[in-house]
């Protein structure tokens, strides 16, 4: 992994290493283990990870390990090494026993490798006796100048031992003397900008956090600022006649995955904090952090005097732009009311934002007292045509939007038919509000869909945002800066730092020819019929896009089907050097198509390409990218 770094990162001009047809074995069953084995792999290696315990022993992540699975990299589990002579490793055969441990058996194995990797932890062991003193954390004790980390210190994990590394640096530069912060690593993608600037607004760079559960006190918006977010909408604020008392138990995994979930359901209300409380937080929040833009999120009955009164409040405490919550669909009601569901004189969230002549109306009430600040009604996808909202918006004197709102559903029904969330003794839910990962496909479609018909709205993009390809794919569809709500509750304000040095390395990539063709070559797309050749000339030939030049750059694929290539035909083809024989693709095409993959005398699946007409499903079930799809020319309607 050092050499690799080496090559790749600081630049040392070597070339990395060239595993093609050799067989690489991997000692260890931990992280590291799984990162060699993954590199070896791509580096064109026949990787073998083998390790002492049995599955359930493994420290490595099960997700990275049923990854490597799937691609077809042999574990050898239940082994330990006992010598290695030329390449030639001979194990020793572990048994697990009922009492939890392993023990060595009387039976060895013997296999030949090109290139062993030890991948495992040390311990104390026999070394104890070079430490001079007791292990505290990085520092052993007795010893001034002494600091150990890693292994030695009990760390579990790389990142751990990582971070043995910066602490034990900072103590060394403390006993020196050196009070100064230890400097990040830098490259020249560090140097690129993420300011964006529109309406009048500056943002230090376009992630923020939605107007949710993570902007729901001052505590919170100040811990996201803290973490690096450029800015940020409050919680939904309400006049304090229509605060409520929220619901106990109301948001919930949204997904049946058994891992953490990218998903969630809410039955959240708008806010349980006073105005008086929100303006306050907004005076804070604006002097401590004068160079974030703090955007307030509003919301009231269908009355001009609560829009009106509600937005000089919040500007006079410093808002600098308002975001008008037209769109919650958990039902809220103002003045205490409960009952009636949306159909109520009192109804406020998206039993408004759903009628583009109340959306258009309350607009304007709001742009009428705004004094220039830029005001963004926030859309519900819960409607036929969202257009016809962005359009109501813009009529209304809105600068633009923001999209999309939660979309409106059930988590699920348990197998004794009780709801999850479930309120009450009688374990009641409300239809709820949909995010994350599962969103994203509608708010890309809704959001190109806008940025099309309306490019001069600006759009505050919302749905399934927590890394910087989701935002990516947000500024493709048309988005000019970026909200997460669920990636913040699955992994903390701390995602902030990878979407950032993320987002960075997309834009410089548009510099280079070669990190340029790599854009169009990830994983999933070196099967698709218009794979390009990857460059390898690292000269840079174009200057650095800004956020803004690339904004919407995917939308203008967006077309109505006359506008696709009803002759354009491709087929189907198995690469056999990654192909599991698992029939997955043959079971797809049996029962969604026509049956156009069979398994041949030798055992081996093949296309009939006289069939195949190219639905592409097969490429969507195979676990290991094994389906390409490929161009044919003169492809004869297969109904004729």
């Amino acid at each position: 992994m050092g050499q690799i770094n080496g090559v790749l990162k600081l630049k040392n001009g070597e070339k990395l290493p060239d595993y093609t047809g050799k067989k690489v074995l991997i000692l260890g069953a931990g992280d590291t283990a799984i990162d060699c084995a993954s590199a070896a792999s791509r580096l064109g290696g026949d990787v073998t990870v083998a390790f002492r315990k049995d599955f359930k022993g493994m420290r490595a992540d099960p997700i990275l390990v049923e990854e490597l699975l799937e691609e077809g990299i042999e574990f050898l589990p239940l082994v330990a090494p006992t010598s290695i002579d030329n390449g030639t490793v001979t194990f020793r055969m572990q048994e697990h026993k009922l009492d939890g441990t392993y023990q060595a058996l009387d039976e060895h194995i013997t296999r030949k490798y090109d290139v062993v990797v030890m991948a495992f932890g040390a311990t104390l062991g026999a070394s104890k006796a070079l430490i001079p003193g007791k292990i505290s954390v990085q520092k052993v004790e007795g010893q001034e100048n002494v600091f150990v980390g890693g292994d030695l210190a009990g760390s579990q994990s790389v990142v751990e031992a990582v971070n043995d590394g910066k602490t034990a640096a900072r103590m060394i530069a403390d006993a020196l003397g050196v009070k100064e912060p230890i400097p990040n690593f830098m490259t020249e993608v560090d140097n690129v900008s993420l300011e964006t600037e529109f309406d009048g607004l500056k943002f230090k760079n376009p992630f923020g956090i939605s107007s949710a559960p993570v902007s729901g006190t001052y505590e919170c918006i100040r811990n996201c600022f803290l973490a690096g977010f450029g800015w940020a909408v409050t919680k939904t604020i309400l006049l304090t006649k229509d605060v409520q008392r929220e619901n106990d138990f109301r948001i919930v995994k949204c997904d049946v995955a058994p891992y953490a979930s990218g998903s969630f359901a809410n039955i959240c209300m708008m806010t349980e904090h006073t105005c008086e409380y929100w303006l306050d937080t907004i005076r804070k929040l604006k002097k401590e952090f004068p160079d974030r833009v703090l955007i307030a999120s509003i919301s009231a009955q269908d009355n001009k005097d609560d829009w009106q009164q509600i937005t000089k409040l919040v500007l006079e405490a410093g808002a600098d732009g308002l975001e008008l919550n037209l769109s919650c669909p958990n039902e809220v009601h103002g003045a205490g009311g409960h009952k009636g569901g949306f159909d109520t004189s009192n109804k406020i969230g998206m039993a408004l934002g759903t009628i583009p002549e109340c959306v258009h109306r309350i607009t304007s009430y709001v742009v009428e007292v705004a004094g220039g600040k830029p005001v963004y009604p926030k859309l519900t996808p819960n409607i036929t045509n969202i257009v016809d909202i962005a359009a109501a918006s813009e009529t209304g004197g809105a600068a633009g939007i923001s999209t999309i709102n939660t979309i409106s559903g059930i988590s699920k029904f348990y197998p004794d038919g009780t709801p999850l969330p479930q309120v009450g003794l009688k374990k009641l839910v409300l239809s709820g509000g949909l995010s994350g990962d599962m969103v994203r496909p509608v708010a890309l479609r809704d959001i190109a869909k806008i940025h099309l018909s309306h490019p001069k709205l600006s759009i505050l993009g919302i749905g399934g945002i927590w890394s910087a390809y989701t935002a990516l794919q947000h500024l493709y569809a048309g988005s000019n800066v970026f909200q997460s709500c669920s990636g913040v509750q699955r992994y903390s304000y701390e995602i902030v730092h990878e979407m950032i040095s993320g987002l960075q390395f997309y834009l410089y990539s548009w510099s280079r020819p070669d990190l340029r063709s790599r854009l169009s070559n990830n994983e999933e797309m070196v099967n698709l019929p218009h794979h390009s050749e990857i460059s390898n000339d690292s000269t840079p030939d174009r200057k650095i896009p800004t956020i803004a030049e690339i904004r919407g750059l995917g939308s203008k694929l967006v077309v109505e089907r006359e506008s696709l290539e009803p002759t354009w035909t491709i087929n189907a083809r198995i690469n056999q050097e990654k192909c599991l024989n698992c029939g997955k693709c043959a079971l797809s095409c049996r029962d969604n198509s026509v049956e156009a993959i069979s398994v041949d005398e030798n055992g081996i699946w093949k296309v009939d390409a006289s069939k195949c007409i190219g639905c592409g499903l097969c490429m969507s079930v195979c676990p290991v990218h094994a389906m390409d799809l490929v161009r044919v020319n003169d492809k004869e309607w297969h109904h004729k």
